[in-house]
C-alpha cells in the first residue's frame, strides 16, 4: 500500500477507509480540503522521546514547531516499529497538520 511507507497499516488503513483518500488508477488521490498547515515543519525541533513502557515498538516524539506569525506548537507524534520495515507514523496526520 502506498502510504505504509509512512505510515503503519492501520493509520493508512484508516486514511484510505475516512479521509477521502481514494486509489484510482494505481495512484493516490484526494478532495482538496479547506484545511491547511501554518506550520513549519522544516524549523521543528525535538522536544523528547518517550517510550511506551508496554509496547518496545512503539515511540512518542514531542515535537516544537513554529508556525509562521512566529509563536510555537507543542505537537505529539507516535511511530511505531515494524519488523523489516523500519518506524512508521501511528497518528493520523489531522493531529499535527
Amino acid at each position: 500500500m502506498f502510504l505504509q511507507k509512512s505510515y503503519s497499516e492501520n493509520i493508512a488503513r484508516e486514511l484510505i477507509d475516512t479521509d477521502g483518500i481514494k486509489i484510482m488508477n494505481t495512484k493516490l488521490a484526494f478532495r482538496p480540503s479547506d484545511i491547511g498547515s501554518m506550520l513549519e515543519w522544516d524549523n521543528a525541533q525535538i522536544i523528547k522521546m518517550i517510550d511506551d513502557p508496554n509496547h518496545s515498538n512503539s515511540t512518542i516524539v514531542e515535537f516544537r514547531v513554529p508556525d509562521v506569525d512566529g509563536e510555537f506548537e507543542t505537537i505529539s507524534i507516535e511511530y511505531k516499529f515494524t519488523r523489516n520495515e523500519g518506524w512508521r507514523i501511528n497518528s493520523l496526520p489531522i493531529v499535527f497538520l
